[in-house]
């Protein structure tokens, strides 16, 4: 607080210590917690002691943190990991769940390029969420970003829309808050 600590002392404080002490809970805590408060998310110790401290207490938070971590520094492979991690670590289907299910369909279709994973863990948000327009939202973006790739010719590919606007449709009629979202993606 007395901003006499930045990063990068914290870090050349902390990093000497961390090989000797990465099983060390209260350790890792500490320098997560301080790490934290400073600012110093993004660093690689930062890094290092979340995953070492995960090893130690895995829970659905750690791994969902960690996911937000590597999502940060778009290493989107790791982030996806851990997001299924997060998900294994939730015991029940809770909004939460749902949440993590919906992140991570996003992370795999827009960033990986995995529609039909993505469009499957949509699927299992709205198990949890049937009331849920955004992942309806994804799943007729994801048919709509894929219509080059389906049907043989012009009118096949442009009839991947039809099932789009399905979708957009559905996400209007069971969340009226994503509809202004619905009717521009339909228009």
């Amino acid at each position: 607080k007395s901003g006499a600590a930045d990063c990068e002392t914290l870090i050349s404080i902390y990093t000497p210590n961390f090989e000797a002490n990465k099983e060390n809970v209260d350790f890792l805590k500490q320098v997560l917690k301080i790490l934290d408060k400073i600012g110093c998310t993004e660093s690689n110790l930062f890094t290092q002691t979340a995953e070492a401290l995960y090893k130690q207490e895995p829970s659905a938070d750690a791994a969902y943190g960690l996911a937000k971590v590597f999502l940060k520094k778009e290493k989107y492979s790791k982030a996806v990991e851990y997001y299924k991690e997060a998900i294994n670590h939730t015991d029940s289907a809770t909004d939460v769940k749902a949440d993590y299910y919906f992140e991570l369909a996003t992370i795999v279709g827009g960033k990986l390029g995995q529609n039909e994973a993505a469009r499957s863990y949509a699927y299992k948000a709205l198990a949890i969420r049937p009331n849920w327009g955004a992942p309806y939202l994804l799943i007729g973006n994801l048919y709509a970003g894929s219509s080059k790739s389906c049907g043989e010719d012009e009118f096949h590919q442009r009839a991947v829309y039809w099932v789009a606007v399905d979708k957009f449709l559905k996400a209007k009629a069971v969340d009226p808050s994503c509809a202004a979202k619905a009717n521009k993606y339909i228009g």
